[in-house]
């Protein structure tokens, strides 16, 4: 792989993972205060919290010392493979805080088992109580009074008809397609805090700035760097996630009003 290569790689990807946070409603870390340990017990969600760090930090020491330091000399092509598994580690790094929230959401999404059946067969048995009440109530009623009770009953066999009906198709429907709690429905529309996206961004940088080193590591040798290197690098980073701030802040805010 050729420096100019590596560097317009660095930089696309820079690019996507800048406005990435912005961008996706769906979490790329399971931080304990966000959505996607809210399943979870208070110390569970701390566990999860650092084990994600623990791997985040142990694939940014391992990926350039296996990627680009080891095996040197073997040729490009090993060089790639072993750069797509990295990758692959990295993206599955980003995609379990998603899943681990889409479980929390199927799970609270889902109508626990007979309740949309024993809600409709309550009203079913109060509108066949009302219009059976007045014949027991009067058994002496005239045969016009009768047959407004009849026809009472009628109605209300029509109802439960519909109610029926009601019923099947409810218990028929998947449950991903049921209507989740206002709890759920209100996280969902609320979407990810800022410090949370702020967050991902720095995660981001942490990734972004491994691929550097491993190209780097993998050209040639790679130059220690000071603090003013990360705080000028950190600074463009975030520069380049501006598009997504702007998109996700401003624009769709300005759409909403």
């Amino acid at each position: 792989m050729t420096l100019s290569v590596a560097v317009w790689l660095v930089i696309l990807g820079a690019l996507v993972l800048a406005n990435l946070p912005f961008l996706l409603e769906r979490p790329l870390a399971p931080w304990p205060w966000s959505r996607a340990t809210q399943s979870l017990g208070s110390l569970a969600r701390w566990v999860v919290g650092l084990v994600f760090l623990a791997a985040l930090a142990l694939w940014a020491w391992g990926t350039p010392r296996l990627v680009g330091g080891a095996f040197g000399g073997v040729g490009g092509l090993f060089f790639i493979v072993k750069l797509l598994v990295s990758g692959l580690l990295a993206f599955g790094l980003l995609y379990f805080p998603g899943w681990l929230a889409g479980r929390k959401a199927a799970a609270a999404a889902q109508v626990p088992h007979g309740t949309a059946q024993s809600e409709h067969m309550t009203a079913m048995a109060a509108l066949m109580d009302e219009a059976v009440r007045p014949a027991a109530a009067d058994s002496t009623a005239q045969a016009g009074q009768a047959a407004d009770t009849a026809q009472a009953v009628g109605r209300a066999a029509v109802v439960s008809s519909e109610v029926a009906q009601a019923v099947s198709a409810a218990d028929a429907a998947p449950p991903a397609t049921r209507r989740p709690n206002g709890a759920a429905a209100k996280a969902a529309a609320k979407g990810k805090p800022f410090i949370d996206r702020f967050l991902e961004l720095l995660i981001g940088y942490v990734l972004v700035g491994t691929f550097g080193f491993t190209f780097e590591l993998d050209l040639g040798n790679a130059f220690p760097q000071g603090w003013e290197f990360y705080a000028v690098t950190l600074a463009l980073f975030i520069v380049l996630g501006y598009p997504g701030f702007v998109w996700h802040y401003l624009l769709q805010r300005r759409r909403h009003h």
